[in-house]
């Protein structure tokens, strides 16, 4: 077949060249596509006939023809004003792409073939003023239909066309919504929900004409092996399989009895599950919980409409269906507090009832609402931690209250408690492990005092260790007992040997600090060199002195000061007596701030550093549920090892230190906060401010601020 060069430009209406697409369609329908750059040339081969020419922009369009004879043809194609037709095909929320969509325009009925794109949506450009037709096909083997609404009933087909009238210039849009037929089978052992419609195991059901492409898949009437997804995609030929698309778990029956406008929530404790509730607004909810081999814990509250009153129940999950009731309601008490130290973790409420109520600590402080009846007693428990040079210490403390002490007025409290450091810290593992052991010690030049020590160095394997120290006027780290070779670094489990120099009259021996780290810098360790080692040489010239240090306040707490300043070039440990005082939790606080030992009702022991100045606290923590009242003064009494009195004193409290500049905490996890302005206090400072500002209104009316000539 013979063809001939057609060619020319694509020009818009004010006959500038301009970039577009060209679409050429032949008598028989087959369909040519061209585009265009920034100077409108085209160019291709065409057998002789005619043929329909649609050209468009994002805002113009024409449609012409062009003949072929026996010759090349050259035509320019101008385009014009348009609208454009847009939309998209979905079922529900899925696409339907790559449909033939057939464009009818003009009074010549002129066919335009478009098509959908990957996102089901299409677009054509119209010149202004002619009708449209827009008209979308199923084949007849195909699952999609349309839903033609002007028949009664209402009948489904497998096209369906929209139409834009004669003398249309606004965009329009057109979007076609498809309905499927879809047959879903059920391959697992147990009776599913699909959509609300059960399928018998091994059965199969068959969805008429839906709109939607998503449903909730459940198990049905299947504690111990549940399943339930929400908007679940379906589909025509889908199979339920176990452990494919279907994933059971132990999940069992929890049934809540409650005032019916009750607003209910199901909370785990552990590593628990909620994934169903159904009858929310009546006096009976139903949820489905996970459990298992191991009980898993969930915790049930309800609160009145008026969100005054609320009740708690407790319930354990593990193979069977569960209840609770949660019908009786009391008055709500939100409790806030402190615990003792400015460490997090978790506060539990048991409340008179028995249930219990999980809250968390932040940064020392909690809020928790609890249920208050008339009378009976409600328990505090709180465990934290805090972290330091990546070792975590851990605290526990307890307090009951008597909700007969809570005015049945009061919708707030305050319960604060007194952690207590609960045994050693324990340091992250994380695959490199110190030990030191002391070889050889001079003292005789304190500036300059010399220790020899071997550093075993413990590892997994393929790491390299990196060993530093802090404390130190110098510290060489050799791969010999003779120290003749340096080797700071180590690539197996081994001994390093150190010499180290330490200033004797400013470090304390128990801050002189070996560290080790792995190159990537994932794996760290460190050691303290110990004075209690066998080698280590004692002075026997020094002293240790006490004296009153500066008090640490807060709004809840009050922390006396003893401080110690400790000569000898090692650790010196004393005892504190008991501290009784009536209102108040009393407690022993470390000087690193880590240790908090109960000071109420026993003796408690402390250690000065060698060689270091040092201050630990008697902390008094308000155990009033009201304002704490007057901080009261606490007679002191410590001694040494061998029970001879260092300190007797009677320790006053400072009131000068409750003051409004102290903003923040301040010391061994204090916390601080502004105690309230009395209104009378805002009065006055008003009233100055509008008689200054009267005065000087009056004074510039009188010309008395006027420079006089």
């Amino acid at each position: 077949m013979t063809g001939y060069e057609v060619s020319g430009v694509l020009k818009n209406s004010a006959a500038k060249a301009v970039s577009g697409t060209i679409v050429i369609i032949a008598d028989d329908g087959r369909t040519l596509y061209l585009s265009t750059g920034s100077d409108g040339a085209y160019s291709t081969m065409l057998p002789a006939g005619t043929y329909t020419v649609y050209a468009y922009t994002t805002s113009e369009a024409s449609v012409s023809e062009i003949t072929v004879v026996d010759s090349a043809v050259t035509k320019d194609i101008a385009l014009g004003s348009a609208y454009k037709i847009y939309g998209n095909v979905k079922w529900g929320s899925f696409a339907l792409p790559y449909l033939k969509v057939i464009a009818t325009i003009g009074d010549s009925d002129i066919e335009i073939p478009v098509a959908t794109d990957k996102s089901g949506a299409y677009s054509l450009m119209v010149p202004d003023s002619w009708k449209a037709t827009v008209e979308v096909e199923f084949s007849s083997g195909s699952e999609f239909t349309f839903r033609d609404a002007s028949t009664t009933p209402a009948t489904y087909v497998k096209s369906k066309a929209e139409s834009v009238i004669a003398g249309n210039t606004a965009d329009r849009n057109l979007n076609f919504t498809a309905y499927a037929t879809i047959e879903v089978t059920n391959s697992t052992g147990y009776e599913m929900k699909v959509g609300g419609i059960s399928i018998a195991a091994s059965g199969s059901h068959t969805f008429d004409n839906i709109s939607y492409n998503t449903m909730t898949v459940e198990t049905a009437n299947a504690s111990g092996n549940y399943f339930r997804q929400t908007g679940m995609p379906v589909y025509h030929g889908m199979e339920l399989v176990d452990n494919v698309n279907v994933f059971p778990e132990p999940y069992y029956e929890l049934t809540v009895s409650c005032e019916a406008d009750a607003k209910v929530d199901v909370t785990p404790s552990n590593d628990g599950k909620v994934t169903y509730l159904s009858g929310n607004g009546t006096s009976t909810r139903t949820y489905m919980l996970l459990g298992g081999a191991t009980a898993k814990d969930y915790t049930i509250i309800a609160t009145s409409a008026d969100g005054k009153q609320m009740a708690v129940g407790n319930v354990s999950v593990t193979t069977a269906d569960v209840t609770s009731d949660v019908t009786a309601m009391d008055h709500i008490v939100t409790f806030t507090g402190y615990v003792g130290a400015s460490a997090s973790g978790t506060i539990e409420v048991t409340t008179v009832g028995g249930a219990k109520i999980q809250g968390t600590v932040s940064n020392g402080t909690y809020a928790i609402k609890v249920p208050v009846p008339a009378a009976g007693s409600i328990t505090f428990d709180a465990e934290v931690t805090m972290e330091s040079d990546g070792t975590e210490y851990p605290y526990a403390a307890a307090r009951t209250i008597q909700s007969a002490d809570i005015h049945n007025d009061w919708d707030s409290a305050t319960v604060n408690l007194a952690v207590l450091y609960g045994g050693a810290g324990v340091p992250e593992d994380t695959g490199v492990a110190l030990s030191s052991s002391l070889t050889a010690m001079d003292i005789s030049d304190p500036m300059n005092s010399e220790v020899e020590f071997t550093v075993n160095v413990t590892m997994t394997p393929d790491r390299t260790v990196v060993l530093s120290g802090s404390g130190w006027r110098s510290l060489i780290f050799y791969s010999d007992s003779g120290r003749t070779t340096p080797a700071s670094a180590i690539s197996t489990t081994g001994f390093l040997y150190a010499t180290g120099v330490f200033d004797g009259r400013q470090m304390a021996a128990q801050d002189l600090k070996i560290s080790a780290a792995d190159l990537s810098g994932d794996s760290t360790a460190t050691v303290t060199l110990n004075d209690t080692d066998l080698l280590w040489e004692r002075t026997t010239d020094g002293e240790v002195t006490f004296s009153r240090g500066t008090d640490v306040v807060s709004e809840r707490e009050y922390m006396y000061a003893i401080s110690a300043i400790n000569t000898y070039n090692y650790a010196k440990t004393y005892t504190i007596d008991p501290i009784s005082v009536t209102g108040w939790y009393v407690t022993l606080v470390s000087a690193d701030g880590f240790t908090l030992e109960d000071l109420s009702s026993v003796s408690q022991d402390f250690v000065i550093k060698g060689l270091s100045e040092e201050t630990v606290y008697v902390k008094l923590t308000a155990m009033s549920l009201d304002a704490p009242g007057e901080v009261p003064d606490v007679g002191v009494l410590v001694k040494d090892n061998a029970s001879s009195t260092v300190l007797q004193d009677t320790f006053e409290h400072e009131t000068a230190k409750l003051s409004l500049e102290k903003t923040d905490a301040d010391g061994r996890g204090a916390l601080v906060s502004l105690s309230g302005i009395p209104p009378v206090f805002w009065g006055l400072l008003v009233t100055a401010v509008l008689l200054l500002l009267l005065t000087l209104w009056l004074g510039y009316r009188r010309g008395v601020f006027s420079r006089r000539k």
